[in-house]
């Protein structure tokens, strides 16, 4: 999934599409073949899809079938089923989720981030210059998200004078994605609402796009992560995680399993940032409400 934000997959097609679930080329997708599909998203990436998502999943996958050979739905499961290498997997994930952000979204976020993360942790250290500084992106979608969090934690290790090494880790099931973020290319609208101080410092002209330096890019090391895949094999803890607009893709019993498993990786007095629609109630949440989705763990 994607990162700062994924556009929400339960937004509906156009009115005048709602009632064609038939293709050009293509048989009509069946109530087992729908089911069959729709359990494989849940049980390898957690994504729900109700019964009346439907003809969204007809329009997403007939490029994919039509593309790669498939004269049936029936064909396109069972090769679900059988490919070892998970490209197929990742295609359909892809194909269901659509990256949408920008930099700097949801910015109230990365201000907290920065006047109040930052500051509590740095403060929480005595000794910052033998101390790695450990953010997780854990839906880094196309990069901007993980690239902000540097930028500010950059700045930021300037500004306080602090020698604090920067280690941020970002995630994503999509490889698609991760390949494009790895790249660091973005349009003009996309980094419209950045900072221009952060723009200049971090980012160079090519052509009508803007280009990460190569200096950002070392402090961002991308993998890739299936958040349903628990528990996660870290080595060490983080300071600050985010996981924005990801679990919104989720059941109840995930998402709950997930924030324990995330509460598991983080530090002790860590924050967790979540998207504004995917709070999750006490007592449930082993987190410390601090705003919305805005969580800290408890230092004790």
């Amino acid at each position: 999934m994607t990162g700062s934000e994924r556009a929400d997959i339960y937004h509906m097609d156009h009115p005048e599409k709602m009632n064609n679930t038939r293709h050009k080329g293509l048989p009509a997708l069946s109530d087992d073949q729908f089911s069959r599909i729709s359990s494989i998203l849940y049980k390898n990436a957690g994504i729900v899809l109700k019964d009346d998502k439907r003809t969204l999943m007809v329009s997403r996958l007939k490029k994919i079938l039509r593309g790669r050979g498939f004269a049936s739905f029936d064909e396109y499961c069972d090769h679900l089923v059988t490919d070892k290498t998970g490209a197929a997997l990742s295609e359909l994930v892809d194909s269901m989720s659509t990256s949408f952000t920008f930099f700097n979204r949801e910015k109230e976020h990365f201000d907290f981030f920065y006047n109040k993360a930052l500051p509590d942790i740095k403060n929480s250290v005595s000794d910052t210059s033998a101390m790695d500084f450990r953010i997780w992106c854990a839906a880094a979608a196309t990069g901007e998200e993980p690239y902000m969090l540097a930028m500010l934690s950059l700045k930021y290790s300037e500004n306080a004078d602090t020698q604090w090494g920067i280690k941020l880790l970002a995630t994503d099931i999509s490889s698609v994605a991760l390949q494009k973020a790895k790249q660091g290319v973005y349009c003009e609208e996309c980094v419209s609402k950045l900072p221009q101080h952060l723009k200049e410092k971090y980012f160079v002209k090519d052509g009508n796009d803007w280009r990460v330096t190569d200096r950002l890019k070392e402090y961002v090391h991308y993998k890739r992560l299936n958040l349903v895949n628990m528990p996660f094999p870290f080595k060490k803890k983080f300071h600050v995680i985010f996981c924005r607009n990801v679990m919104i893709y989720f059941d109840r019993e995930t998402r709950l399993r997930l924030v324990r498993e995330m509460h598991r990786v983080t530090e002790p007095g860590g924050y967790l940032f979540v998207g504004h629609s995917e709070a999750v109630n006490q007592p449930e949440n082993p987190y410390e409400y601090i705003m919305p989705a805005v969580y800290r763990k408890h230092t004790d």
